[in-house]
């Protein structure tokens, strides 16, 4: 067999040996160049053997390895080797490796997984098929599917021609990626602390990532969970299961008499109103169809629909001017349910509403039907909208790093090799707000000899002139009362304000308001040990 065909093979780093890939901890951005200085000068070290693989496991799970992400400041590379399938196992020659790299398998639960890319684009966590790339059936398969059907191809050509060599051909033209994800590793040819040369993989583990699951955002059983649980809160008995006939009363059925409305008639506006905007532009009308076409149907005394009623205040606001429904729902909110005070009449018509409002339990059911299928479309809608992250912290969220190496033979063939036998230690990843995972950000406060120091400038910000006329306008006896702040007025003289802030001020108001309102919500939560520790620590110079 000529000396360059051989079979190569993906073994630990010669520092680490007895172990799979070595996995390296950093906590600065210099982490690369540490590790080729290191690497090159023979001080690296077995990490296995590092204090923080011992210390880094704090999963509320199992005793796993716990890998902090890069918004903690902490970085990792794995690192292995390519030898020569031969006795004494030489290095392999750094010229024969035509891309190195690695791909993140997840392997709790007790199925292994793959993370797969459809035509550019994330698909998530797939089962792993006997046949995929890596597994027991398929060796050597490559990862990547387009560059495995075109090494397939110069193989059929070296069958057909068998008595010439194929020559080299270069890849396939970039098109959107489909397969399994992977990650470079980069050769390094060093001589190691025996004198002999080793050819070092390594490359960056990212942890971090996010995706968009295909299909539908929400199946039926929590599709159903969140109707049920949006339906809870309206009162009574719209928050009932089945039919409403035998739980209607005619009590129930006035929404508004005489003006004045009902309990679930101020439930259902805040939801009309506040949440769904209804009535407002014909941009959100495609969303409120449903609830739109009901409250066409319902009609009040004088003759006009409350779709009609809705509408009439929503084209008030739109035009610049308050909307008295709106400040109807805040006062009510600020009294409490208890008040008794009469709905704000249409705009056209002033004064206070003395019309009266009627429905039946088949309009209430239709009203109830029609909530829960909005409710819905808002959470397919952000559902589909809102990524998923790669890597979550569930009890078979577990993970595990797989090295492959692509070689090229005299035929001008790629041939793979996975390091099935060199796979990393399994290992979780941290939440982005796990205390155990966080690190100390040191911020340095200022002194209040600081805030008399030098002009305010820092923060600008530009402010236009209704808005500097209120800031203007505050006293600090009595804040942002009603007499300071008054009606929105028309439009200013062209005039903007630029108003700079100094820093250290800005620091220690935020300062300050945090100590409050952690000292308030203490006294509910009881959580001061938790939030804040001081400690004495010597001034540095």
């Amino acid at each position: 067999m000529p000396a360059s065909t051989h079979p190569v093979l993906l073994t630990a780093p010669h520092y680490a040996p007895g172990g799979g890939c070595a996995l390296h901890r950093y906590l600065d951005t210099d982490f690369v160049p540490r590790f080729r200085q290191a690497l090159d000068a023979g001080t690296l070290a077995d990490p296995a053997a590092a204090d923080w693989q011992q210390t880094d496991r704090f999963s509320r799970h199992d005793d796993a390895l716990v890998l902090r992400l890069p918004l903690h400041r902490t970085f990792y590379l794995i690192a292995c080797e390519a030898v020569c399938e031969r006795p004494g196992r030489p290095a392999l020659d750094p010229a024969r490796i035509v891309s190195a790299g690695f791909v993140i398998r997840r392997v709790g639960g007790g199925a292994e997984r793959l993370w797969r890319i459809d035509d550019g684009s994330p698909a998530g966590w797939q089962p792993l098929a006997q046949d995929s790339p890596g597994g027991a059936a398929a060796p050597d398969r490559d990862p990547d599917l387009k560059r495995r059907l075109h090494q397939r191809r110069l193989k059929l050509e070296r069958l057909r021609n068998p008595g010439s060599r194929a020559r080299p051909r270069p890849a396939p033209a970039p098109a959107a990626y489909t397969g399994e994800e992977t990650h470079p590793l980069q050769p390094l040819a060093v001589t190691g602390p025996d004198g002999r040369p080793r050819t070092v993989l390594f490359g960056f583990l990212p942890l971090g990532g996010q995706y968009h699951p295909p299909g539908k955002a929400l199946d039926n059983a929590a599709g159903n969970a969140l109707i049920a649980a949006d339906r809870g809160t309206l009162p009574d008995p719209l928050n009932r299961t089945g039919s409403l006939a035998r739980h209607w009363h005619t009590s129930q059925a006035r929404l508004v008499q005489a003006g004045r409305p009902n309990a679930i008639f101020v439930a259902v506006l805040r939801l009309l109103v506040q949440r769904y905007h209804l009535g407002e532009a014909p941009a959100r009308d495609d969303d409120n169809l449903d609830l739109a076409a009901w409250a066409a149907a319902q009609r009040f005394s004088a003759g006009f629909s409350l779709l009609d009623y809705l509408s009439a205040h929503a084209a008030v606001q739109s035009s610049g001017q308050p909307n008295a429904l709106v400040r109807w729902l805040a006062e009510r909110d600020r009294a409490g349910d208890t008040a008794d005070t009469p709905l704000p009449a249409r705009p056209r018509d002033g004064g206070a509403l003395d019309a009266s409002l009627t429905i039946t339990a088949d309009d209430a059911e239709e009203l109830r039907e029609a909530l829960g299928g909005r409710v819905l479309a808002i959470a397919e809608r952000l559902g589909s909208e809102v990524p998923v992250p790669k890597f979550q912290q569930g009890p078979d969220d577990l993970f595990q790093v797989l090295p492959f190496l692509r070689t090229r033979d005299d035929d001008g063939c790629e041939r793979v090799t996975w390091g099935n036998a060199v796979r990393s230690t399994r290992f979780r990843v941290a939440a982005p707000f796990d205390p155990d995972a966080s690190r100390p950000t040191l911020v340095q406060m200022p002194s209040l000899d600081d805030l008399r120091r030098g002009m305010a400038k820092g923060a600008a910000m530009l402010i236009p002139p209704d808005t500097q006329n209120l800031i203007n306008a505050l006293k600090l006896n009595k804040g942002a009362s009603e007499d300071v702040i008054g009606e929105p007025g028309g439009p200013g003289l062209g005039i903007q304000w630029i108003c700079s802030f100094s820093l250290p001020v800005i620091t220690l108001v935020a300062m300050i308001l945090l100590m409050i309102m952690i000292a308030l919500l203490n006294i509910l939560f009881f959580w001061l040990p938790w939030v804040r520790i001081c400690l004495p620590f010597p001034k540095r110079t």
